[in-house]
């Protein structure tokens, strides 16, 4: 009368002492270890005095109703059971011995529950494998040993080896509290390498993870190229910013939904090739879906997210928001060191962040201890030489800001070489190499060796790639820029080459940019030298209202248009009172986004004396053009002498009009040692 037959399946047992794979109606194979969780039903009554579930609660039920309490429902421990026995309990207590059953709760607690509840494991691969060795645990608990069922903790199988000898273990104690005495540094330095090895653990499985979700991500970049294929039918000359935008909407439009973590990635991977191109404003938005995407899930603070704030923050920094950017690289650097080895590149690439940070704010002697800790972890990596070339790039650069020219221009060498040795002669790192050098050169005045490594790049770009491509068009305005600051009869080549550069630049980023709003600066500071100031005035103007509707009115590269206009305004006594303003305005912002002494403040603070002097105020104008030199003096600058150059001759310039020829003499002087070239 106990038994329940079933039409469907021909199960039959007794539902009180039926295993859950009984009880699951299925096909799966029955073994002895549904007998292990009988006996586990019999001991735990032998224990308690009753059932894990009462017959006549569970018969209550319907069959499906018992099959789920059987196969779901874990039964409480008999610790616990023995509280619900209400009037029975006085006989439990009875037949174990024990006066209150308070007592009897005390000794199932401490371990012996744990072998029934072992033996009842609804996951058959947890219990006993055998009633065999169900027995030898109910053994170990009679002859104090540890149970099979019990922790697999060192301080449970200590407790129980005290147990079992007690003598021996009491003679020995003062011989163990000297070994412990004598081990704290010993077992310190366990922990910590025991910490060591969990987080070298999880970041060995954080870093198949990311391999596999790369290779995901790889297999979609593929499909992406794809349709720059002719045989697709889609036309032939597709540039890289149209496949981006066409990828941008295909994720927007769901192509990944299903898989958050390999969008993410993806859209990491856009966003940094959107700010190879300079295109910010559209890297910008894929950074930050990145970011949230990684923080849905796998949490704000994990390394994932981290990427994606480093990324964030190194647009901020190419955009002039040095604020924001300084937040996000900090949130990411606190991630990362929580979460990450100290080697891992990825903590490599938000510290170099942070020293581009600093270098920018005016902080060279941070930004310098920043490149070096960067360029260490990348060192440890020794297959990550484009990363290594970078940071000692960036190194050299910081050097020579703070003095050490000889060990700025090693540094830079030294990049070169690292990419020779990896790539060849012949290779887009070799190009970046030279690019970096050419830029320390000019930063040294030595624009004879600046224009060479020029030309070299010119020249590896344009075999390297088609004359419609990004390496060519940015060698092209650096050797245009190079030319420039060299003046004299370079400028008409400089001018050549940087229409070519601008010509190129609208086709592959469109009539409006950023990287457009450059060039014609570039192409300005030329036409001005050349002495076409109407020209120069038409360019910065295009220019400055370029990077207004781009990045808003306070931005550091607005300011810079200002400047720049302002100073060509003046230069051809044409609206000084608007070139007053604008290079009042510049100041303003610059004052504000910028370090004390930076030399772009004093470049401003120039410009702003000679409005001044133009607009009649001499004596105003006198102050500031003087003081702006002698603060010029001693900051340094990306483009050499040339600020202090062009400072000068706004000195020479006043002068000559007021008639002072002592004074004129004297700066003309100045001018001409401050401009002997290196080479």
């Amino acid at each position: 009368d106990k038994t329940i037959f079933t039409e469907q399946g021909q199960i039959l047992g007794t539902p009180e002492y039926m295993s859950p794979e009984q009880a699951e109606m299925g096909v799966l194979d029955i073994d002895t270890r549904t007998d292990v969780y009988s006996l586990g039903v019999m001991l735990y009554e032998l224990l308690t005095g009753a059932l894990p579930f009462e017959a006549r609660e569970l018969r209550s039920k319907g069959y499906g109703e018992i099959q789920r309490i059987i196969r779901e429902v874990d039964p409480p421990k008999p610790s616990t059971k023995l509280r619900s026995l209400g009037a029975r309990s006085d006989e439990v207590a009875r037949n174990h011995r024990v006066k209150k059953l308070v007592e009897l709760e005390g000794q199932l607690r401490r371990e012996l529950e744990w072998i029934p509840l072992k033996a009842m494991r609804k996951d058959r691969q947890a219990r006993y494998a055998t009633p065999l060795a169900m027995a030898d645990d109910i053994r170990n608990h009679l002859a104090g040993r540890p149970l099979l069922a019990g922790p697999e903790s060192a301080m449970y199988r200590a407790k129980k080896f005290v147990t079992r000898n007690r003598l021996p273990v009491t003679a020995a104690a003062a011989v163990l509290a000297a070994i412990i005495l004598g081990g704290v540094l010993s077992t310190v330095g366990f922990v910590q390498a025991s910490q060591q090895r969990d987080r070298a653990n999880a970041a060995a499985k954080r870093a198949e993870e990311e391999a596999s979700r790369l290779r995901q991500v790889n297999l979609y970049v593929t499909s992406m190229l794809g349709s720059a294929n002719p045989a697709s039918g889609d036309k032939k000359n597709v540039t890289v910013r149209e496949l981006l935008d066409t990828a941008v909407v295909k994720l927007d439009n769901g192509a990944l939904k299903d898989q958050p973590r390999n969008e993410a990635a993806l859209r990491g991977i856009i966003a940094a090739t959107y700010r190879s191109l300079s295109l910010w404003d559209k890297a910008e938005p894929q950074w930050k879906k990145a970011l949230e995407l990684e923080t849905a899930t796998a949490g704000a603070a994990s390394p994932e997210a981290a990427v994606a704030m480093t990324g964030l923050g190194q647009i901020q920094l190419d955009t002039g928001r040095f604020d924001d950017a300084a937040k996000s690289l900090q949130d990411a650097l606190t991630a990362q060191r929580a979460a990450l080895k100290p080697d891992d590149s990825h903590l490599a690439d938000t510290i170099n962040a942070m020293g581009l940070l600093a270098e920018l704010r005016g902080d060279l002697v941070l930004a310098q201890t920043q490149y070096r800790e960067a360029l260490s972890i990348y060192q440890k990596n020794p297959t990550d030489t484009p990363r290594v070339a970078d940071a000692t790039s960036n190194l050299a650069g910081v050097l020579f800001k703070t003095g050490d020219r000889p060990a700025a221009m090693t540094m830079a060498n030294d990049a070169l070489t690292i990419r020779k040795k990896a790539s060849g002669e012949k290779s887009v790192d070799v190009w970046n190499s030279l690019t970096n050098l050419a830029t320390i050169q000019e930063s040294t005045d030595d624009l004879a060796a600046a224009e060479k490594t020029r030309r070299e790049a010119l020249a590896l770009a344009r075999e390297l790639a088609d004359e419609k491509h990004r390496m060519v068009v940015t060698s092209l305005s650096s050797l245009s820029r190079t030319l420039w600051l060299r003046g004299g009869d370079s400028l008409n080549e400089a001018s050549q080459l940087q229409a070519q550069a601008i010509v190129l630049s609208r086709e592959l980023d469109g009539q409006r940019s950023a990287s457009i709003a450059v060039a014609l600066d570039l192409a300005a500071c030329i036409a001005r030298d050349r002495g076409d100031l109407n020209e120069a005035i038409k360019l910065f103007r295009e220019s400055m209202e370029m990077q207004k509707a781009i990045n808003g009115a306070d931005h550091p590269d607005v300011a810079s248009e200002m400047s720049q206009l302002a100073d060509a305004l003046t230069r051809a006594n044409q609206s000084i009172p608007e070139a007053v303003k604008l290079a009042t305005d510049a100041l303003a912002i610059r004052t504000k986004t910028l370090p004390a002494n930076h030399w772009k403040i004093w470049s401003t603070t120039s410009v702003l004396g000679a409005a001044y002097a133009a607009a009649g105020d001499t004596d105003k104008g006198l102050l500031l053009m003087l003081s702006a030199y002698e603060g010029l003096k001693t900051g340094g600058s990306n483009i050499g002498k040339r600020s202090q150059l062009d400072a000068a001759d706004r000195l020479i310039r006043a002068y000559e009009k007021m008639g002072k020829v002592d004074e004129l003499q004297r700066w003309k002087a100045t001018r001409a040692d401050l401009a002997k070239p290196r080479g």
